[in-house]
């Protein structure tokens, strides 16, 4: 209770600081006035003489002030202002160190606030909705699927309508089958926007109103019903100019025709990002079980209910459907896991990956704890009579810690600020390069975990970087100069520490400048990509989509002759846009060689099964010809390679010189690696060619080309080379395409350019980043190899003085020198180079560049001895031996 009634006490003098004081100057100035009226009145005494003499009695009244706060507990929180201030000082006197170190820590503090937000946002996804912990995500797993992380069956239209029926546990169950639509306005706007056929319910699940109009309603989802459309708030700017009077017109979605009934407000895009709902209007009577569309089915708990007791509801009526459809439900489970969920193993690896990044700013504290240490050494006086003057090991060390933590500080706030700008640029960066939108919920700022993360980094370094050498300060070596304080030289050495700093900067050079070096190369275009007359193409890709979902019978058709009908359509639609006016060329590929390209692993025939990695795409046989690549041997493809289903490629001259080790490519067989034995084709390569890396521009270099066939054109990017300029081609090929097939559209096209460009910026980007944080890093390793070499051969001054006047030979002193650094050099550049090996192991422009930064740091450490060497062998013995 006792205890209850001082902290009271203290928390009324803490934030009643200033009414505090003033109460205690009157009752100080108040005994004052009361004690000079005595010696007045008793002893006549003059009032300026009994004043005098009533202070001397009282006393100093800070003495009383300090009783005062150290009564608050507050003694501790001036100690530290001091020290902060201290520390304030110490920056602006060394510039050139704060501004290395700043910097420093400032590139450590950003690579590792950067991927902990990262991380953060992956694992605990912000989504913007009321309530958003309480939806939930439903998918049937199949336990009989081969691939355990791709087993869930999204055709289960017949499931969801039981869970709506049955399940009690979870409201508003929505089912959701993304579409991408090519949508046309009725003044001939167009665009292609990402889409979702839902049920109604969807918009009571995610509690958002529209902007305009209204959502879509249970009327809407009847089949046959006329089709409406709710749009987003880009696709309403994009396609109306964000006109109000949308709100009733047409627009034609594909091949039908829908009103806009809605506009939802900006950022909004459930699921995804996606720009337009319309009724889902499906019945699972039109399917048989597990077939039907694909779909993703959501809810939100209902009130009182929990994860735990829908998963047990869910389990129950999965079982049951096991027992009541065992050929098709026998291996299906429904699965429950919260929409905006975070965790599993890939949120853990993320989070793991931070570790390297957090050591790294470990290294960087501890290698400007070192550097530090030498400004220690030069207050070892005056660490020594604090602490003669009663100043505790501990206060000492909160002392430099304090200190250091304003550097740590200033070095977090630029990290902070840096990772702020480079996140956000960044992933812009990388979701326009793969021609994606983000998740609507996606916010590349900074979350409240990522500022107590950085302030906590902060006070990490600064505990390494003042504690470090306050130990050190603080321990035997201030006991002996406090013992023997007439006693040359300082006590204060490196030891170990320094070798392991210089040992673990010049192993980050090695191992970090070569594949920057590399990484960079790769990112800067080429003389021949940036010659190539990229703003010369129009690309794009031309949409099928059916006029109503195929039923099971259709699907299977689809597969067959009406796949083939609609392979015939798409070659109608080629020949039409190559002869277009204005087209000097056509031709098509399977996708944009060089961009969200994945590696194929391919099987080397009669070469011990090896397995190699190349980006395989399926071109057109003009394909070539059109982008002026040339065939250096072999041929190009025929006309009726693609229907006649021959099994023959075409590879890239840099990618064969690699796979086949300087034998020819022509006659060589491959078969995708993963594909079944007894399934696999063998594929012959008949032609290798050259110039096809100008032709894909920045992007990942393709290895391999296929033909185009019939079954692929479905999904496949166009070329068309212009006489003029591409843009003028747009509204021509959307006509002619639309004209042809109200179930056709285009979607993505642009002029060539216009695709390399943010592919260009990308690079570029990260070809600045990696120069500026290659830059800071070996200025920092530079300053502080070449410091604490120069440092720990000016600690050895007295041992010098001494060898030299028993005669030692300056050779043998200057290779006794040399020996120590160097030594620590040659450990850095074989850790570095242990390091780095795996990245660039048979790679001879990367032993090459390892080689030289090997070398480079030789030369920095020759310089980091050879200057104060030279200097210790210019002081004669008995000044070296008078040295504090």
């Amino acid at each position: 209770m006792r205890w209850f009634r001082g902290l009271g006490v203290r928390l009324r003098l803490l934030f009643g600081r200033g009414a505090a004081e003033r109460r205690m100057e009157e009752e100080m100035r108040f005994h004052i006035e009361m004690e000079a009226e005595r010696l007045v009145c008793e002893e006549g005494l003059s009032p300026g003489e009994a004043l005098r003499r009533a202070r001397i009695a009282f006393g100093g009244r800070e003495r009383y002030r300090e009783e005062m706060r150290d009564g608050r507990g507050l003694a501790w929180l001036s100690g530290l202002r001091l020290d902060l201030k201290l520390g304030a000082r110490q920056l602006v006197r060394y510039p050139v160190l704060t501004a290395a170190s700043a910097l420093s820590l400032a590139v450590a503090v950003a690579l590792a606030v950067s991927w902990f937000e990262f991380a953060h946002d992956f694992a605990r996804p912000r989504v913007p909705l009321d309530e958003a912990d309480r939806i939930v995500t439903i998918r049937n797993r199949d336990l009989a699927a081969a691939d355990r992380d791709f087993n869930s069956e999204p055709r289960s239209l017949h499931d969801f309508e039981a869970w709506r029926a049955e399940v009690r546990s979870i409201e508003d169950l929505t089912a959701i089958s993304l579409i991408e639509y090519a949508v046309t306005t009725e003044d001939g706007r167009f665009a292609t926007l990402r889409g979702a056929r839902v049920t109604p319910s969807m918009f009571r699940l995610v509690r958002v109103a529209p902007l305009l109009g209204r959502p879509l309603t249970a009327a809407d989802d009847r089949p046959g019903a006329p089709l409406v459309a709710v749009l987003g708030h880009d696709a309403w700017q994009r396609l109306f100019g964000g006109d109000p009077a949308a709100i009733g017109r047409a627009i034609r979605l594909g091949s039908q025709y829908a009103t806009v009934v809605g506009v939802m407000p900006e950022g909004f895009g459930f699921p995804l990002n996606q720009e337009v709902w319309t009724p889902l209007q499906e019945s699972a009577a039109r399917y048989a079980r597990r077939a039907g569309p694909a779909i993703r089915v959501v809810g939100r708990l209902a009130d009182g209910a929990t994860l735990e007791q829908a998963r047990a509801e869910l389990a129950m009526i999965g079982q049951r459907a096991a027992a009541q459809f065992p050929e098709t439900h026998e291996h299906l489970r429904p699965e429950v896991t919260r929409f905006a969920r975070g965790g599993g193993w890939e949120a853990r690896v993320i989070a793991a990956l931070n570790i390297p990044l957090l050591l790294f700013l470990v290294v960087v504290s501890a290698n400007l704890a070192a550097l530090l240490f030498a400004r220690t050494v030069t207050r070892e006086s005056e660490i020594a009579l604090r602490s003669a003057l009663g100043a505790s090991r501990r206060r000492i060390i909160v002392q430099l810690v304090a200190e250091a933590l304003v550097l740590t500080s200033l070095g977090a706030a630029l990290g902070l600020a840096a990772a702020r700008w480079g996140l956000r640029r960044g992933m812009d960066l990388f979701f326009e390069v793969q021609q994606m939108r983000p998740p609507f919920w996606f916010d590349f700022g900074l979350s409240a975990p990522t500022v107590v993360y950085t302030a906590a980094l902060a006070v990490l370094g600064a505990a390494i970087i003042g504690g470090i050498p306050g130990l050190r300060a603080t321990g035997r070596a201030l006991r002996h100069r406090l013992s023997q304080p007439g006693a040359g030289g300082s006590g204060m050495r490196f030891g170990t520490l320094a070798t392991g700093v210089i040992v673990a900067q010049v192993g980050l050079c090695v191992a970090f400048f070569p594949v920057a070096i590399m990484s960079a190369r790769d990112l800067i275009p080429d003389r021949e990509v940036t010659e190539f007359p990229a703003e010369a193409y129009l690309t794009g890709r031309v949409l099928y989509q059916p006029a109503t979902a195929a039923s099971p019978g259709n699907a299977q058709r689809a597969r067959g002759e009406e796949g083939q009908r609609v392979a015939q359509l798409l070659d109608e639609v080629h020949r039409r846009l190559a002869a277009q006016p204005g087209v000097l060329a056509a031709t098509r590929a399977s996708r944009l060689p060089g961009f969200n390209h994945p590696v194929t692993e391919l099987e080397i025939e009669g070469d011990s099964a090896r397995i190699v990695g190349a980006r395989l795409v399926a071109v057109d046989p003009n394909f070539f010809e059109v982008m002026g690549a040339r065939i250096t041997s072999g041929r190009a493809f025929r006309p009726d390679d693609p229907a006649s289903g021959a099994r023959v490629a075409i590879v890239d001259e840099a990618w064969a010189r690699g796979a086949f080790g300087g034998r020819s490519a022509i006659g060589q067989r491959f078969r995708l690696a993963d594909a079944d034995e007894q399934a696999a084709d063998w594929y012959e390569i008949v032609g290798v060619v050259d110039g096809m890396k100008a032709a894909i521009g920045p992007g990942t270099p393709v290895g391999v080309y296929v033909p185009l066939r019939p079954a692929q054109h479905g999904s496949v990017q166009f070329y068309l080379r212009a006489a003029d300029e591409p843009e003028a081609l747009v509204p021509q090929v959307h006509a002619l395409v639309t004209s042809m097939d109200a179930r056709l559209g285009i979607a993505d096209v642009a002029p060539l350019d216009d695709v390399w460009r943010p592919v260009q910026r990308s690079d570029a980007y990260f070809t600045a980043a990696l120069a500026v944080v290659g830059a800071i890093l070996l200025l920092f390793a530079l300053i502080g190899i070449y410091a604490l070499l120069s440092f720990t051969v000016a600690q050895r001054t007295r041992e010098i003085g001494i060898r030299a006047a028993l005669g030692a030979d300056p050779k043998r002193l200057i290779l006794s020198i040399f020996a120590r650094g160097f030594m620590q050099i040659g450990l850095g550049i074989a850790l570095g180079a242990a390091l780095v090996s795996l990245t660039v192991a048979g790679n001879a422009e990367g032993l090459r560049l390892v080689g030289g930064v090997a070398a480079g740091m030789v030369v920095v450490g020759l310089a980091g001895c050879v200057v104060p060497a030279l200097r210790a062998l210019r002081i004669q013995p008995a000044e070296a031996l008078r040295v504090e």
